[in-house]
């Protein structure tokens, strides 16, 4: 599942609470993992059952029934399905041909059945030994109505078909992969920084929203889990060393801004000159944007308006917090000589390429 979420707003409150609107816009913009995983599951079920209505053929709900266990929300894990669901329908039919003689009668389908269950609910889901076992139950109940070679047919074409439409709708129909799902969530780190920085600047007028800032730990440590989850299993370890000093400098930056709102919070009467602040965030985000243009394929464009004026992470009566945010500013430039490097390898790559 997607992890990327917005966080904060300039009001002080989450945008969810604050127009109940804006929270539905956002979750059914095209854009949004959710959405386009809906969009595709319904275009199947839709097509599928059209399909059998319309074609009246035997036993067309087949059809419907393994394109739906066949669609996955991420482009690999479908793929996975498709290949294991296919070869294990192969297999289970032929074993079943073999194995439907030793079982005469009602009494002898029953016994069969229920073993076969037994084998169907001890493998994992999604591989072709749960596929052979599944594939062999459904026939072998099948054939109590129908001749059982029918049965094995009609199983193989409806599967077979079933393979090729989610094939086709996972590739041109709204499709998501998981690097395109890793380079969302990388975005996403980003993104939680302008969100936290937002919510700075609404804290210094208004209470500070805590439920913006507990969703947006809970939304950065599932984006945190799953890019991980990703560099271990796809990337090389060389970009491997590369996302993992971006993912400890994201959660040091991140663990420094939280003690900077509690602590602004805490001390905000005390606190002189607001303005200032306000433009230390401003440059600050300005800063980590065009290190997320260097470092993400598709960046998305923050809004921000930055005054000229020199940055000052002093604040007067405030040591604690003067160092806090000293600290913060010395982790976005490091953020952004991180994303230098990050640019200058993938020209040397493109060139090496050409």
């Amino acid at each position: 599942n997607d992890a990327r979420g917005h966080v904060g707003g300039t009001s002080g409150r989450s945008k969810a609470r604050r127009s109940p609107l804006a929270w539905i816009r956002q979750r059914f913009h095209p854009d949004t993992f959710e959405m386009r995983f809906s969009l595709r599951l319904s275009a199947v079920l839709t097509l599928g059952f059209l399909f059998s209505r319309l074609s009246g053929f035997n036993h067309a709900y087949w059809f419907v029934l393994n394109a739906f266990l066949l669609l996955q929300p991420m482009y690999e894990d479908s793929a996975f399905r498709l290949k294991n669901r296919f070869v294990g329908t192969v297999a289970g039919c032929t074993l079943l041909y073999f194995a439907l003689p030793f079982f005469p009668g009602v009494q002898g389908h029953f016994i069969l059945a229920t073993i076969l269950t037994a084998f169907m609910y001890c493998t994992q889901p999604g591989t072709w030994k749960q596929a052979i076992f599944s594939t062999s139950f459904a026939i072998t109940l099948a054939s109590l109505a129908m001749q059982e070679t029918i049965a094995m047919e009609l199983r193989l074409i409806y599967v077979g078909l079933a393979t090729v439409f989610v094939l086709v709708i996972n590739r041109f129909f709204f499709p998501t992969s998981m690097k395109g799902q890793f380079q969302d969530n990388i975005w996403g780190l980003f993104h939680m920084q302008h969100s936290y920085l937002r919510i700075l600047i609404a804290s210094l007028r208004v209470p500070l929203d805590y439920g913006a800032v507990r969703d947006g730990l809970i939304r950065f440590q599932l984006m945190h889990e799953q890019i991980d989850d990703y560099l271990q299993k796809r990337l090389s370890p060389e970009e491997q060393a590369y996302y993992h000093k971006l993912l400890a400098l994201f959660w040091k930056m991140s663990s420094e801004m939280e003690q900077i709102l509690f602590l602004t919070e805490d001390r905000k009467r005390e606190l002189k000159d607001l303005d200032a602040l306000e433009h230390f965030c401003q440059v600050c985000s300005y800063v980590i944007q065009e290190a997320g243009n260097m470092v993400c394929l598709k960046a998305k464009k923050e809004l921000m308006i930055a005054k000229n004026a020199p940055v000052n992470a002093q604040v007067e009566d405030a040591p604690y917090l003067s160092a806090l945010l000293q600290k913060y500013s010395r982790d976005v430039s490091a953020l952004y000589r991180l994303a230098l490097v990050h640019k200058i390898e993938e020209k040397t790559k493109k060139k090496d390429h050409t």
